[in-house]
């Protein structure tokens, strides 16, 4: 019994942990690179600048950028809309849209379509206030 509690309160508090890592890490301003898929042969293959996926959100002229009271901005050339987003757990939900958060780093962000078959994943590339 003590062990099953002990069990839950690491899982519990590991999962809490990866998703405060990645609400923190998220918050900034964010450009699309690429679509990384991986081909038949297990190679990747890098598609710059677009997405095959019929998606608004994947696309080189989108530009997000992440504050931390869950709010976030969406530019696209010279649109820009104000949205929420939530972070539970891996699962990042913009909108109506989920996706699944692989990897938040210092410089690179790594998501992929939750609700998808293809084995996409897409690469954004932090933006710094003067570039």
């Amino acid at each position: 019994m003590r062990i099953g509690i002990l069990l839950f309160l690491i899982i519990g508090l590991h999962t809490s942990n990866a998703q405060t890592d990645f609400e923190e890490k998220i918050v900034g301003t964010w450009k699309f690179v690429a679509e990384i898929r991986n081909n038949a042969d297990g190679e990747e293959q890098r598609i710059l600048g677009k997405s095959t996926k019929n998606d608004p959100l994947i696309s080189d002229n989108v530009q997000f950028t992440f504050k931390s009271d869950k709010t976030m901005i969406i530019t696209v050339e010279e649109f820009t809309l104000e949205a929420i987003y939530e972070i539970n757990d891996i699962e990042l939900t913009i909108g109506e849209s989920r996706y699944l958060l692989l990897d938040v780093q210092k410089d690179k962000l790594f998501f992929k379509d939750r609700d998808t078959l293809l084995n996409s994943r897409y690469e954004y590339k932090r933006i710094l206030k003067n570039e």
